[in-house]
């Protein structure tokens, strides 16, 4: 974003700019030009890097990493809401 003028410390930061947020009188009103040239320069600067790309990645990676070394637990999570499931149908038809 640089290249066009933008100074942000990283990514978060142009899409929670202050200047983007309305306030209680001005919910509902049109982004300005400078919203939109920096929504665009944003957009633009996560295709050319591939940022959606590379934050799926990783968070592929975290959540494979935690499936490997915690599987045991979310075994053990997804028997017992089963069973809490199973339970609680009984309890709905018995009554």
């Amino acid at each position: 974003m640089r290249d066009r003028g933008f100074r942000y410390q990283n990514p978060d930061q142009a899409m929670s700019d202050p200047r983007w947020s309305p306030g209680e009188d001005g919910a509902g009103q049109s982004p300005s030009r400078d919203e939109i040239e920096t929504a665009v320069a944003d957009r633009d600067c996560r295709d050319r890097v591939n940022f959606s790309g590379v934050l799926q990645f990783l968070m592929a990676q975290y959540e494979n990493e935690m499936i490997n070394s915690q599987g045991h637990r979310i075994r053990e999570v997804s028997d017992l809401l089963k069973t809490r499931a199973m339970n609680s149908s009984r309890i709905l038809s018995a009554g």
